[in-house]
């Protein structure tokens, strides 16, 4: 654990009663240190020691109310395991392999649309199902199927109440997009990042494609959008319909480099901060024996 560095904060205010949201960049501050990450507690259930290697996949595990642990298994016969956190307690592995009607073929993305549910989207099938907690846990999953648009190829899913927000690198008409169920129609949000100056030698689907891929993620109406191969964080407040791009603090990639260094694998949303995940390639550095140095960077933010 000993690959994390210090966090540096910086102040996100997202006002009600003003509708421009602004940022204000603070002094570097010490949120936790890497020593911390000592503290930990072992999950020893032999069900958790087993489960294939699946980490490689943008979201493979996912906490459900502070309660439940949903992972994703390339290898076991059915694609998600069950287990609760709190009592070390294994409860069962679901989630029926195929393509019929409620079966997983690739579980690409795990989220939470609700309290007690799990959402889980198949990139393979382009759709999500959704299930009870409960349900699962008495053997009567009976999951809810939602299927994405037509033609839209995403790396992102969530839901909120009757809109299902995905992203789609075939459509640079927008960042963000959701399907509005009881309206059957799709709806777009935000603008889509424009470095065509940057790397001029790349063609536009080329470049949507390198650019576009990220990571989405959700607390509410707060929704938080990380990219891969720049560095570049995009929040979106989807009840003031209002967004906020933070670029850094790593410049652009050459442009040889381009998809090939890694800058946000991942972002998380909790009460009172969004956490980036960062990578920072130094396998030049004679100074540094690791390749990669990992940081934490905490943005706060407040809603009043």
């Amino acid at each position: 654990m000993r690959a994390f560095s210090f966090v540096i904060i910086i102040s996100l205010i997202c006002s009600c009663k003003n509708e421009n949201l602004s940022i204000l960049l603070g002094e570097p501050t010490v949120f936790f240190s890497d020593s911390e990450f000592e503290k930990y507690e072992i999950l020893k259930s032999e069900h958790i020691a087993v489960i294939s290697d699946s980490l490689f996949r943008p979201s493979t595990i996912l906490v459900i109310d502070d309660k439940y642990l949903v992972i994703s298994d390339i290898a076991a016969k059915k694609a998600l395991h069950l287990y609760d956190a709190l009592n070390d307690n294994y409860i069962m592995n679901f989630g029926e392999r195929g393509f019929g009607p409620g079966e997983i073929q690739v579980p690409w993305k795990l989220y939470q649309p609700e309290s007690n549910t799990v959402g889980v989207y198949d990139i393979e099938q382009n759709k999500t199902l959704e299930s009870d907690i409960l349900s699962i846990s008495l053997g009567m999953n009976d999951p809810k199927e939602i299927k994405l648009p037509a033609g839209v190829n995403s790396n992102g899913v969530t839901r909120i109440k009757e809109r299902l927000f995905f992203f789609d690198s075939n459509n640079d008409d927008g960042r963000l997009f959701y399907y509005d169920m009881s309206e059957m129609r799709t709806q777009r949000i935000g603008t889509f990042p424009n470095f065509e100056k940057q790397y001029p030698q790349f063609s536009k689907s080329e470049l949507r494609e390198k650019i576009g891929f990220a990571k989405l993620v959700n607390r509410g109406s707060l929704f938080a959008l990380s990219h891969y191969n720049v560095p570049l964080i995009q929040i979106y407040h989807a009840d003031l319909d209002e967004w906020i791009s933070i670029f850094g603090p790593d410049e652009l990639p050459a442009q040889n480099l381009l998809g090939k260094t890694v800058f946000y694998g991942s972002v998380f949303i909790s009460e009172k901060y969004i956490y980036k995940h960062t990578m920072e390639e130094r396998i030049h550095s004679k100074i540094h024996q690791k390749p990669f140095i990992f940081s934490i960077i905490a943005v706060s933010y407040k809603k009043n």
